[in-house]
Formats: structure tokens, C-alpha cells, sequence
């Protein structure tokens, strides 16, 4: 197996931002990622609240954090996942479907998988109509009429982008009021397409077996619709590591992002809900340079 300082666990801002810190610190740093490095905000059409850019693309603003990663001497796997790390002596072991590796510090920068409604025909017209990405599927539904449900920034953000691609954008929310930035509630207000809907929540998707056509409130009001796009929330990637977490399956961590098991670090979306770039960004090196201390201190 071969040995590496630090391994990381996940390449969007969190764990980006920790590679870029460890490798400037001399580690050999190691980032793991499932899918493509930039997590959620890469798939942003526009990112509006990182300090520094009035508006920037998201693919953009993550590729910049991965450019400085790999100029910083990381290495990077993408399409391999981080699926279980344990304690083996003095060192850590990190196992992934297609290897295993050493280290001396491991930080879990996993984010989170979309939370579901957990309502009938949710799972059978999954890619079929319902959707837990707008940016992804968004463009197949020109001049249909949609629904985005949820109430947060990412809603709101998902509801803006699909009003300029739709006919009518239901928005759906269970709360009494609109819960993100002012400026995204603004907008989605003063967008003519988009009609609100409050203190609502989503009974059942229905359609004709082959695609979603209509979306059942509870309330028992019905909704011609051929997609509905979901976004109440994130469900955290933690169950790769036996680290203290609290009942919604976040890890917990102290200050300087040290979970319960010595030599384990996490950031960002997994340690809390609704983590923004800039505050997993700064996690991130927190998390980084808690590992360097660990290893030249406490190891």
C-alpha cells in the first residue's frame, strides 16, 4: 500500500481548499474523489456570494480551486470512492473500490447526497420526471411546466434558472415563508413565471408509467407538471468512518476540525447543514492545517 501524509475525502471547496493547504505545507497529499472534483457548486450557472467575485460561473470559480490544488503538488483521483477508513497500528487505512492507502491523517470532506421526500412515486419516475438537480436536467423540460420543491437558497436558485427555461415554475414550499437570501427571494418574486406555493408539501408524483404529468399536494390540490425538481436538503456522506456524529448524521467536530478518532479531520458539508462555499472553503484549511500540527505534534 502505498503511504501518502494526508488522504482527502471528497474535492468540493472543503476538500479542495484542504489540499491546497496541505500540499503548500510539504504534505503528500492525497484528494479522493467520486465523481468530477468541484462538488455542488460547480454545476452552479452562477455563483454571486464568494467574496472577491460579483458573479462567477460555478465550473469556473471550482476549476480555479482544483488548478491551484494540482499546482500546489496534489494528487488527484476522480471516479474513485472513498468507501471505508480504520485505524491499522500507527497509521490509517483508507479503502476505496479499487485501492487501499496508507496515511498518517485523513480528512472526510464527503459532503452529502440530496434528502427525499420519501413519497410514492418519487423512486419510480427517478430521471423519469423527478430530479434532484435542475442545473443537470433542467434543459430537456423548454416550455414544459415544472415544479421545484423546497424552500431554501438552492430552491430558490433551481426555481430562478428554471424560469427562464420553462413555461410556469411551481414553487413548493412547506414553510410559511420564502427561507433564503433576500436577494434570491427578490428575484424568484419578481420572476412573472414563477408561482409560489406555501405552507404546501408534496403528497405523490404521478404519471402514465413512463413519465411524471402531475405532482398531488396534500392538501389535495393537483399540479399538471412533467418534472419536479427536489431540494429539501442534504443527507451526509459519513458512514465511511466510526466517528461521533449527532442524530442527523453529522460528524462532529471541535474548532480545529478534529473529530472523535485522533488523526481524522472533516469539513464542510458533512460536519453541517447548509455549509456555503466560503465557510467550507475556510474549513478546509482549518482542517489542513489541524493535520499538520496532528502529524508533527501529536502523531
Amino acid at each position: 500500500m502505498k503511504y501518502y501524509d494526508v488522504i482527502i475525502a471528497g474535492a468540493g471547496p472543503a476538500g479542495l481548499t484542504a489540499a491546497i493547504y496541505a500540499a503548500r505545507s510539504g504534505l503528500e497529499t492525497l484528494l479522493i474523489e467520486k465523481m468530477i472534483c468541484g462538488g455542488q457548486p460547480a454545476i452552479a450557472r452562477r455563483v454571486e456570494n464568494y467574496p472577491g467575485f460579483e458573479s462567477i460561473d460555478g465550473w469556473e470559480l471550482t476549476r480555479s480551486f482544483y488548478s491551484q490544488a494540482i499546482a500546489n503538488g496534489t494528487e488527484i483521483k476522480e471516479d474513485e470512492e472513498v468507501l471505508n477508513v480504520y485505524k491499522s497500528e500507527e497509521f490509517k487505512v483508507v479503502e476505496t473500490g479499487e485501492n487501499r492507502y496508507l496515511t498518517g491523517a485523513v480528512i472526510i470532506a464527503s459532503g452529502g447526497s440530496p434528502a427525499k421526500l420519501k413519497v410514492p412515486g418519487e423512486e419510480e419516475y427517478l430521471r423519469k420526471g423527478a430530479h434532484y438537480c435542475a442545473q443537470c436536467a433542467g434543459y430537456a423540460y423548454q416550455d414544459k411546466k415544472v415544479a421545484v420543491i423546497g424552500g431554501g437558497d438552492s430552491a430558490l436558485t433551481a426555481a430562478y434558472f428554471m424560469g427562464d427555461i420553462a413555461e410556469k415554475v411551481y414553487l413548493i414550499a412547506r414553510s410559511a415563508e420564502l427561507r433564503g437570501e433576500k436577494v434570491l427571494v427578490d428575484k424568484v418574486n419578481r420572476k412573472r413565471n414563477i408561482e409560489i406555493f406555501l405552507k404546501e408539501e408534496v403528497g405523490s408524483f404521478s404519471g402514465d408509467g413512463n413519465r411524471m404529468n402531475r405532482i398531488v399536494l396534500k392538501s389535495g390540490r393537483e399540479l399538471e407538471a412533467d418534472a419536479g425538481f427536489i431540494y429539501i436538503g442534504f443527507v451526509p456522506n459519513s458512514g465511511m468512518v466510526d466517528v461521533d456524529k449527532n442524530s442527523e448524521g453529522y460528524m462532529a467536530v471541535d474548532l480545529n476540525m478534529k473529530t472523535s478518532e485522533k488523526g481524522i479531520f472533516a469539513c464542510g458539508n458533512v460536519i453541517r447543514r447548509n455549509a456555503q462555499i466560503v465557510s467550507s472553503a475556510g474549513e478546509g484549511a482549518i482542517a489542513a492545517l489541524s493535520a499538520r500540527h496532528y502529524l508533527k505534534t501529536e502523531k
